[in-house]
């Protein structure tokens, strides 16, 4: 994390409300531990983001579009410490995640609520670079076994979505999420954020960071809390990108490169990218979408063509009803 700074001078300590399921219009400023409570000793993770204009082209950018999730990868950002604090005392349910993001909440993570031991297999031979990948008495899966599509998703997760130090192994949740990413499989981002929130609001262990300082700063601010003198501040991490990729944790090392040069030109001109290698399924239904999307212009064009038509017939019509009225004498 980046290193904290306070602005201003000493912030008023006012009592904090007791735990809602909303988040209050006026969160208070003092943040002092025995306030806080075990909110006020356990160490945040921030996000890092993405940063869309560097290696990662239009799959991803399109990826993200489709799901609505640009306006929550851009917003993340400088974390404000001790609102941050307090949001976690004053607990907030998930609803509001997705309201605040502009997103349905009635969207079914159906397979992140499956048993992955029942789709071991299959998550086994989408995932991973070996056909004949073997789990054997383990369920994780490590990031140099990875296709070059999983391995990005993996880091996007990791960087975003699951609080995790640790870019070298899949644990079951991250094997699910990443699997819904690359099938394209619907997720509901607030439910998964507040899981993610709910984990350190339902432990007391100190290992269990406060996740989404970032996102969870620009959500209090929008709901009317204030930035006050005395609030510790964290600048932004580096964005996901080319060179931050390169410094995560692979198996492979040399995996890295091949991830990087997946997703179109690279601003470093020693760079030099290759075809993107997509996996057969990712080729077929790309080619789907676009057949799909042909026939749906096509057939665009021809309900114009025959509006076109009908207006053009009704604009006759009235012309010969107005040639063939009687004058009246």
């Amino acid at each position: 994390m980046g290193k904290a700074k306070k602005i201003g001078g000493n912030a008023s300590s006012t009592p904090i409300a007791k735990s809602k399921p909303t988040i209050p219009s006026k969160i208070s400023k003092g943040n002092k531990v025995d306030e806080l409570g075990i909110f006020g000793c356990k160490k945040l993770i921030q996000e890092r983001g993405i940063d869309l204009n560097s290696c990662v082209g239009s799959y991803v950018y399109d990826v993200l579009k489709s799901r609505n999730w640009i306006s929550w990868v851009n917003m993340l950002g400088i974390s404000n410490e001790t609102i941050v604090r307090e949001f976690y005392h004053a607990y907030k349910s998930g609803s509001t995640v997705n309201e605040f993001l502009n997103l349905p909440d009635d969207i079914e993570s159906e397979f992140l609520d499956v048993d992955i031991l029942e789709n071991l297999d299959l998550m086994g031979r989408t995932l991973c670079d070996d056909s004949n990948f073997v789990w054997g008495k383990r369920a994780f899966i490590r990031q140099g076994e990875l296709t070059k599509i999983s391995a990005f998703w993996h880091l996007f997760v990791c960087s975003n979505l699951v609080v995790s130090t640790n870019a070298s192994k899949l644990n079951r949740d991250k094997i699910k999420i990443v699997y819904a990413l690359v099938t394209n499989k619907p997720i509901n981002l607030g439910e998964l954020l507040v899981e993610q929130i709910e984990i350190a609001v339902c432990t007391s262990r100190l290992d269990k960071k406060l996740a989404f300082p970032g996102f969870i700063t620009q959500l209090c601010l929008a709901k009317g809390v204030r930035n006050l003198d005395g609030d510790v501040m964290f600048p932004p991490l580096e964005k996901l990108s080319e060179k931050r990729m390169a410094t995560m944790s692979y198996k492979d090392k040399g995996k890295s490169n091949d991830v990087l040069r997946l997703f179109g030109d690279s601003l470093d001109s020693n760079h030099v990218p290759s075809s993107p290698a997509l996996p057969s399924w990712a080729l077929k239904l790309r080619k789907e979408v676009e057949e799909s999307h042909r026939l749906i212009e096509a057939s665009q064009r021809k309900i114009e063509d025959l509006s076109a038509k009908l207006v053009a017939q009704d604009e006759r019509i009235k012309e010969l009803e107005g040639k063939s009225t009687p004058t009246r004498q």
